[in-house]
């Protein structure tokens, strides 16, 4: 570690570098472009990020306590995954009257709800509960196994 004024600095080696300093500690580095990291969105010219990875993953957890982050983050993975705009989920959510369309019991939080769609073509069905959409996707991947669990179900049943 070299020292510059009274921040303690990083060695930058044989490549040249940028002094910068670093968001969450406030330490002063001779920075090293290569640390930065290539994003799937391009964010600058050449399609590095303007943070370093430890940086950006700081700055994703530190965003990722707020809620309005969180809302924003699971509307925008709905219109790239599925198509789907916020207003569509909502009014779909209101349609089903905020109930499960199996089992019609009642979301209690938003982590419950669970957009269930076909794999292979990505199309919409309808808002399952985590339980449900849990069940419909491994019966969907096996078929039979839905009369394989009845029969099952109906040798082993306990009675209420």
């Amino acid at each position: 570690m070299a020292e510059q004024g009274d921040a303690p600095v990083r060695e930058a080696g044989p490549r040249k570098g940028v002094w910068v300093r670093i968001p969450p500690t406030g330490l002063a580095v001779n920075f090293i472009f290569t640390a930065l990291y290539k994003s799937m969105a391009t964010i600058l010219k050449d399609g590095l990020n303007h943070y370093c990875l430890d940086c950006e993953r700081e700055r994703g957890r530190q965003n990722y306590k707020k809620p309005a982050y969180r809302e924003a983050t699971k509307y925008r993975n709905l219109k790239n995954l599925y198509g789907i705009t916020k207003e569509e989920y909502l009014d779909k959510l209101e349609l089903q009257n905020h109930v499960c369309a199996i089992c019609k019991s009642e979301f209690l939080n938003s982590r419950d709800i669970h957009l269930d769609h076909c794999h292979k073509t990505r199309l919409i069905r309808d808002i399952l509960c985590q339980q449900c959409n849990f069940l419909v996707g491994i019966l969907e991947s096996n078929p039979t196994k839905v009369d394989l669990c009845w029969n099952y179900l109906k040798r082993h049943f306990c009675g209420d």
